[in-house]
């Protein structure tokens, strides 16, 4: 059958097409609409892919035994009914143990449902076959794939060139292509930025010879990745922009949406955060009309990054707790971790620090087993800093420590600096300045060179607290000036706040009254619209510095002793010592 060939060789355009034909010509004819179903499954538009599938297993009855498993697979498979799928998939195997596609599609379900460790184990046994099975390069693209979504790049570029060569071997240029852009990946995580280009762009070369758009979008999402690590984020976006004409080009949906949300998350890394909202929901949008609640709910959590970074945390959390009931419910672990580490960090600057620590800590133990590094090194960093609000700093310096490692393992940049912020506050608490100086100016030198503005603006705010805390009074002002200068363009509230706050508290130190008095009452200004508690906290405090300076005791001291009940009630020891340590001066 034509679709049929189509649909082996990847060409799902194509594939769509001719089985259409076929289903206009036989409507009851329930292979066609079970591959129809993959094929609609493959571009993203979820609910067509399932009424296809339920209509081929409502046909299915005459078929003969295996035929019906591989309807009743298909079909549980797009419902997201993992464990149905899977048995249906293994009983296909005991029927016929030498066919490697009914192997190879239960290892992709048991990747897509988060359980890489099974898919590897399925191709490890295919390995074991004669050859020429065990020879086959998907094999090792599908190892490639596993090492990937597991976190493991120092095991993807073996199995991707191997897979490469023996793809290139039979002229199976669609898995070589493929395998290209794993060994793309591969070298990007090494370090070798060039080379991962280079790579790529030979992916997107031989995607482009054959016809295969959907993959070329995939090569170039890769150089998009480079791009940003280079901190080329104009050339990432345009390159993007070009890959979603592509997408719309082909008609994938799913691709679609993917797209759209990697834009949005690259405007809100720029500090653009209404293009980032905008592209996010649009994102949104178009998961809800394919049906595609996957798709749906990883674009939840990149909506609810845009509100959360420019501190709108209320939406946030609502964008991330629809996101994780969502992925909850469809079995996919992987992404459902992901919402739980971004809701602990919501959690946590809402004032909400236990339930903020729990979301992290079940995020933590779904990625350690799941094995994904990079998403474990996520869920350790909100761990972290729930637990470095509630002092429990030998713990959170256990998470920061991990976190680096992890960073390092990975050749992950940001998960580096991540690591470098959490870990230069416990520096800080420590006393130990110059450390925590060292590591937020090198946290700094890789945002700024990544343009990563919001990230950068944070760093340069824990940057200048430790200046502060130091001797250089000169310095310290220099240090809060250069943080509000980095917020003030942004328009996040509580960055601009706390930073105007420290600004504040930096002037006093150095003497200059008036200029503390102006800095206090802008951040004063613009307090009421905050929802960071501890951020408010923070502020809070400096502003009773500041009317203690004036001659305001009394006030001052109504504030702290209220700031330090506030903080205790929420669990935020260290801020509540702060209060009552300038309570204590008070007195004296």
């Amino acid at each position: 059958m034509e679709g049929l060939d189509h649909l082996r060789a990847l060409d799902y355009v194509h594939a769509r097409k001719a089985l259409e034909r076929v289903i206009e010509l036989d409507p009851g004819f329930p292979l066609a609409h079970s591959a129809l179903s993959e094929v609609w499954s493959t571009l993203g538009y979820d609910a067509r892919a399932k009424r296809e599938a339920a209509t081929a297993k409502e046909l299915a009855g005459e078929l003969p035994q295996r035929d019906q498993l591989l309807v009743e697979a298909r079909f549980y498979a797009v419902s997201h009914d993992w464990a149905r799928a899977a048995e249906a998939y293994g009983a296909l195997r005991r029927l016929d143990p030498d066919n490697l596609e009914h192997a190879l599609a239960l290892a992709e379900l048991r990747l897509e449902s988060g359980r890489a460790d099974l898919a590897l184990e399925i191709i490890e046994a295919l390995r074991t076959l004669p050859a020429p099975h065990s020879m086959d390069p998907r094999l090792d693209l599908m190892a490639a794939t596993i090492a990937h979504r597991k976190g493991r790049f120092d095991q993807i570029l073996e199995p991707a060139t191997r897979a490469a060569e023996r793809a290139a071997a039979l002229g199976a240029r669609q898995f070589e292509a493929r395998a290209y852009n794993r060994i793309a990946v591969a070298h990007f995580r090494k370090g070798d930025l060039a080379k991962a280009l280079e790579v790529a762009h030979k992916a997107s070369v031989i995607f482009e010879e054959i016809g295969d758009r959907m993959g070329t979008t995939t090569s170039m999402r890769i150089a998009t990745t480079v791009f940003l690590n280079e901190g080329r984020i104009d050339e990432a976006v345009e390159m993007t922009e070009r890959a979603l004409a592509i997408a719309r080009e082909v008609g994938s949906q799913s691709e679609i949406s993917l797209l759209l949300g990697h834009l949005g998350t690259m405007e809100t890394r720029r500090g653009q955060f209404v293009p980032g909202r905008e592209y996010a929901l649009a994102s949104i949008e178009v998961s809800r009309e394919i049906g595609n609640r996957r798709r749906e709910g990883i674009s939840l959590i990149y909506l609810a990054g845009a509100y959360a970074v420019e501190g709108a945390l209320r939406n946030a959390e609502d964008a991330c707790q629809r996101a994780a009931w969502i992925l909850s419910e469809i079995g996919n672990e992987k992404w459902e971790a992901q919402a739980r580490s971004s809701l602990a960090h919501i959690m946590r600057r809402q004032g909400r620090v236990h339930e903020a620590l729990a979301e992290a800590e079940k995020a933590v133990a779904m990625e350690r087993g799941l094995g994904d590094r990079v998403g474990l090194a996520i869920g350790l960093d909100a761990q972290g800093w729930a637990l470095l609000i509630l002092a429990r700093m030998d713990l959170a310096r256990a998470c920061f420590d991990e976190v680096n490692e992890l960073g390092v393992l990975t050749k992950h940049r940001t998960i580096v600096s991540r690591s470098a912020l959490g870990r230069a506050v416990l520096l800080r608490a420590e006393g130990k300045l110059s450390a925590a100086e060292d590591l937020l100016r090198g946290a700094l030198e890789t945002h700024d060179a990544m343009n990563e503005k919001p990230q950068g603006a944070l760093v340069a705010m824990e940057l200048a607290k430790t200046v502060v805390a130091g001797e250089d009074s000169r310095g310290a002002v220099s240090a809060a000036r250069a943080a509000v200068e980095r917020f003030a363009p942004l328009g996040i509230r509580d960055g601009q706040v706390e930073s105007e706050s420290l600004l504040s508290r930096a002037l006093l130190k150095d003497g200059d009254l008036d200029g503390a008095i102006h800095a206090a009452g802008r951040a004063r200004q613009r307090l009421p619209a905050v929802e960071d508690r501890v951020a408010s906290l923070e502020a809070r405090i400096v502003l009773a510095e500041v009317d203690a300076a004036r001659g305001q005791q009394d006030r001052a001291r109504e504030q702290l002793r209220r700031l330090a009940g506030e903080a205790r009630t929420l669990g935020c020891s260290p801020i509540a010592k702060e209060a009552e340590s300038g309570l204590k001066r008070l007195d004296r």
